[in-house]
């Protein structure tokens, strides 16, 4: 103990600390008498340190007899002999004999022997394990490194051990570095912590609570594999904990406790006692240092490390380059990169040192006057003035271990200053649009390369005219400046510069867009500049107010007439040849030659609406409630009943119970209720009608009678959830059941595209125009007018049976693929006009056909089960139709070649992506479900977030959606549709499905007898250190 604290004194003497004690040969005696003064102070701490170390003895000691147990089995002579045998097999035999000091033999055989034994102790402990891995022997420990910093003086100060002295062996070991301990394996490092503020520092449990704070963000962990001083021969694997502590020393001062003993508030130099597990006391000399010359050696390990592992360190601060001191502050501290050792990056066996940042881009889209933006930001003013023109979207840097869905408020406050209540409010996150991708290539700033992390998601404003948006740009859609940071020398801080971007995947276009749809949202944001240029007081005393007003009106005016398109180009103005007589001729001879021309050479809708085809009134428009008609019990009817308001009703199943009648039944269920009353054509008539249609459905894999019933369900079920049901007239209804039964009536398993190609007697009826659909609808009216016995409509009136069949018409037709995409550009177009809605004849017609076009294609909306089957068949169908194109010697068309068909997981996923769900977005944006929620996976949470209430035939709810004009832009109503919670969610579950599940497009191609896609590459392998 004397020989401990004459070398601590002539420590002291050399020692520098920040309230300037000083000793030395040829100072005053008063500076030298302060120096023996404190070193007396320290014996008197010392003998304090002594009488708690008593106490504290006799709690420890069951720990300390545990591993006095443990380190004197160790020292065992099976026990050494096993470990050394074990380390001579990997080629790291610690040597039989090393040069001892004195050069004294027993010397050397006492230093062999206790290095095994620390070894052993080590592994008894559970503070190091031993393993071989190829051949090579590994050491692996755990450390914790507690960077533990208190302001003195103004400044931020260090704690380091500056000397280590063991009381036992009188041995002194000088060094300078943070407060360190092992971790025992299994155990938390936060537990690792406590304890070594407490044996190593003396600070008890309550006295952490009151006077430290630990940064859990600046938690840290590397990793290193080298030779160890202590046992050369081994390669030492070290995990280094690293993290911050700060005194509170305000908080320790209002809660009344003294840090005396720490050498706070003056920081001074101070010494502590530890008594180590196996017994040994050691004395640790600390002292308070400043932080930079801590960092500066830390930099100087970490340049060794990196040049260790290849990296050429000298090129570092040189020209473009950042000093290692940035790029150890970013990697340590900052924690916005992260050090990785991967394997077989460049081709070769090596590892690679790769700097990697992991990245948050986000995509922040608002609807501004009618039209999608993006947030992008177009320049950067840096804290030293300089200018960077970035034109990217809103990315953030995560921190090492961040989640982006925890960083993203954060983010948003910090770099666009919006408040997490209003992003609470407005801001909704698109889950699906998640994605990820790394990218390798060379940084800019530092000679290393750098594997970007990159999450990419879309963020969607809900509410661009929240009050709380205002300095975001919105709802007008203006550039803004943000603050991020605080600006100054040295601060970090940044400007930035936002405008807000055309969005080139607009909701509206998804993955088309017409140039019918472009004038439309052109004509309405001229609207809007000219509704806002009318607002701005300016105007008035300018005497713009009149001609703006009269501008605005004439806008308005063309874009209703744009917008209702199909009304316009059928209305002929007869204005002129109204009010003016033919020379020569009488009144009732212009009225006649004007009848004539809108009877030949315009749509004739508008004589039926005069009343020139029936004098009776039309009940087409009217609705009023159905009497069922008695049924007669059909195969298959049980299985139906009660579920005809469910989406995912089997009916391939119930095709396959129902003795080949699926239609007849199905039919009879949703079509017969209408005979007695609103048809009054009787039951029988409808069952011949249903029995004849039945029998005119070819035995096809997929356009057959069970297609045609999938269709008209599905339909039905879309028009349900939306509201048109329940607006539809009886008759409307009637005429939207029959499209749906007839809609692919005598389809031969071939397309238009074979019927044109091959000169198919239908092509040339039809002049290669719609050729099925035209078929399909001439078909049903065959059947229709064959035999009075058959004919559903004899008993309406002319006008009633004229309206019925030029529905049914229209629908059919509009399942013609080839206009797919036109059909939703004019439905959005029209979904967006002011005057759009369920009481206007001409729009329940548009929905009607949308719907149907669904139904057609609902099977991808199915569950997975059911959807892959209907999926196999038109496959099928395909396929056969490429044979044949083989045979007849014309080219094979697309997804029709077998040979050519392994790919069918991207096939199927790409008509979900690119065809269905266009169309199901754009009905998803319209009315309220009223039904039950579709079973499967999202029951349970469709049920938690809407009502569904059974819905009869005759249904009373009528939703329209309303448009709202504010601030110069409009907005529909927001509403969570059936379409919108369930359809489009199953869409893209099932298109995942195709690329993920490769066992059932493996399984379908095998049945289908097409060799299955080759296996796809193993990844390759990696590693982190």
């Amino acid at each position: 103990r004397g020989a401990g604290a004459a070398a601590m004194a002539m420590n002291l003497s050399r020692c520098n600390t920040p309230g300037g004690n000083a000793g030395g040969t040829g100072e005053p005696l008063g500076a030298k008498l302060a120096v023996l003064h404190k070193i007396a102070s320290m014996q008197q701490e010392i003998q304090r340190l002594e009488s708690e170390l008593e106490l504290r003895e006799k709690e420890l000691e069951r720990e300390r007899a545990r591993n006095t147990l443990a380190c004197s089995e160790g020292t065992s002579a099976d026990d050494l002999n096993k470990l050394d045998l074990e380390l001579q097999s990997a080629g790291a035999a610690l040597p039989r004999k090393t040069s001892a000091p004195s050069g004294d033999a027993t010397e050397v055989k006492k230093i062999k022997k206790k290095t095994l034994e620390d070894l052993h102790r080590e592994i008894r402990l559970s503070i190091a394990k031993v393993s071989i891995v190829s051949g090579e022997a590994l050491r692996s420990i755990d450390l914790l490194q507690i960077c533990l910093v208190s302001s003195i003086n103004g400044e931020q100060y260090c704690l380091l051990e500056r000397d280590c002295f063991d009381m036992s062996t009188s041995e002194r070991r000088g060094f300078i570095m943070p407060l360190r301990r092992k971790i025992r394996l299994g155990d938390d490092w936060r537990v690792t912590l406590r304890k070594t503020f407490e044996e190593k520092i003396g600070i008890d449990p309550p006295m952490q609570e009151a006077t430290f704070q630990v940064d859990e963000e600046s938690y840290f962990v590397s990793h290193t594999q080298e030779a160890s001083s202590d046992y050369p021969q081994l390669q030492t694997v070290t995990q280094l904990h690293q993290v911050v502590v700060r005194v509170n020393v305000k908080k320790a001062q209002r809660a009344g406790v003294s840090l005396e003993a720490l050498g706070l508030p003056g920081g001074n130099d101070f010494v502590t006692r530890e008594v180590c597990a196996d017994g040994r006391q050691r004395l640790h000399v600390w002292c308070w240092t400043n932080r930079e010359q801590e960092r500066l050696e830390l930099v100087g390990n970490f340049g060794k490390y990196l040049s260790a592992r290849g990296i050429d360190v000298s090129r570092f601060g040189k020209g473009s380059m950042k000093s290692l001191y940035q790029f150890y502050v970013e990697v340590h501290e900052q924690r916005e990169s992260a050090i990785r050792e991967v394997r077989d990056i460049a081709g070769t066996q090596k590892f690679e040192l790769l700097r990697t940042v992991s990245l948050l881009e986000v995509a922040v889209v608002a609807e501004i006057g009618f039209r999608k933006l993006m947030l992008v930001s177009s320049d950067q003013y840096l804290d030293d003035g300089r200018r960077r023109k970035v034109n990217q979207l809103f990315v953030y840097k995560l921190r090492f271990g961040e989640n982006w869905k925890d960083v993203m408020p954060r983010a948003f406050s910090e770099r666009l200053n919006v408040p997490e209540e209003v992003q609470k409010e407005c801001f909704e996150i698109v889950e699906e649009s998640e994605t990820y991708k790394e990218t390798l290539r060379q940084s800019t700033g530092y000679p290393i390369r750098t594997l970007y992390k990159v999450w990419t998601v879309t963020v969607r404003i809900t509410n661009a005219l929240h009050d709380g948006l205002s300095e975001f740009g919105l709802p007008e859609g203006s550039s803004f400046v943000s603050q991020e940071g605080r600006l100054g020398p040295n601060q970090r801080g940044r400007l930035h510069v936002w405008t807000w971007a055309s969005m080139e995947g607009d909701s509206r276009q998804h993955v088309f867009s017409t140039a019918y749809e472009e004038l439309c949202r052109t004509l309405q944001d001229v609207e809007d500049l000219v509704l806002q240029t009318t607002q701005l007081a300016q105007a008035e005393s300018l005497g713009l107010d009149a001609p703006l007003a009269q501008s605005l009106e004439k806008i308005q005016a063309c874009l209703a007439k744009v917008t209702d398109i199909d009304t316009m180009m059928e209305e002929v103005d007869m204005a002129g040849l109204r009010s003016s007589q033919m020379e020569g001729a009488t009144e009732r001879q212009t009225t006649d030659l004007l009848d004539f021309i809108v009877s030949n050479y315009t749509r004739n809708e508008s004589l039926a609406a005069r009343g020139h085809f029936s004098r009776t009134v039309s009940q087409f428009n009217s609705i009023d409630g159905v009497e069922e008609m008695p049924r007669k019990r059909q195969p298959g009817m049980e299985l139906l009943e009660g579920h005809l308001d469910d989406w995912g009703v089997d009916i391939l199943e119930v095709a396959s119970r129902a003795d080949g009648k699926i239609l007849q039944c199905y039919g009879e269920m949703v079509l017969g209720c209408f005979a007695n009353s609103k048809l009054r054509c009787g039951s029988d008539v409808a069952r011949a009608f249903l029995d004849k249609l039945a029998s005119l459905y070819l035995d096809n894999p997929y356009h057959n009678g069970a297609h045609a019933v999938q269709a008209c369900h599905l339909a039905r079920w879309i028009a349900k959830s939306i509201g048109l049901y329940s607006s539809q007239s009886s008759l409307e209804r009637v005429a939207f059941i029959l499209a749906a039964l007839c809609h692919d009536v005598s389809h031969f398993g071939r397309n238009n595209a074979f019927c044109i190609s091959t000169l198919h007697p239908l092509a040339l009826l039809y002049n290669d125009q719609q050729v099925l659909e035209n078929m399909h609808a001439a078909t049903c009216f065959k059947v229709l007018y064959s035999d009075h016995t058959l004919n559903m409509l004899g008993s309406l009136k002319r006008q009633d049976r004229s309206q019925v069949r030029a529905q049914i018409v229209e629908c059919i037709l509009s399942t013609d693929m080839s206009e797919h995409f036109q059909a939703i550009s004019k439905f959005r177009v029209r979904l967006d006009s002011p005057d759009f809605g369920l009481e206007r004849p001409i729009d329940r017609r548009m929905l009607a056909q949308m719907c149907l076009k669904g139904g057609d294609i609902g099977h991808s909306a199915l569950p997975w089960g059911m959807h892959v089957m209907w999926a196999q068949r038109i496959t099928q169908e395909f396929l056969d139709q490429g044979d044949e194109e083989k045979r007849l010697g014309l080219p094979v068309s697309a997804l029709c070649d077998r040979n050519a068909s392994s790919d069918l997981g991207n096939s199927q996923r790409g008509f979900i992506h690119f065809v269905c769900l266009p169309l199901f977005e754009a009905l998803g944006g319209f009315g309220k479900s009223a039904l039950k929620p579709p079973p499967g996976e999202n029951e349970e949470r469709l049920s938690q977030d809407h009502e569904f209430e059974t819905s009869g035939d005759e249904e009373s709810v009528r939703h329209v959606n309303s448009i709202t004009l504010r601030r110069g832009a409009r907005r529909r109503e927001k509403t969570d549709s059936a379409v919108q919670l369930h359809l489009i969610t199953s869409l893209r579950a099932n298109a995942t499905r195709w690329t993920e599940d490769a066992d059932t497009v493996n399984r379908i191609l095998g049945e289908l007898g097409v060799d299955p896609p080759p296996a796809a590459p193993p990844p390759e392998e990696t590693s982190e250190a």
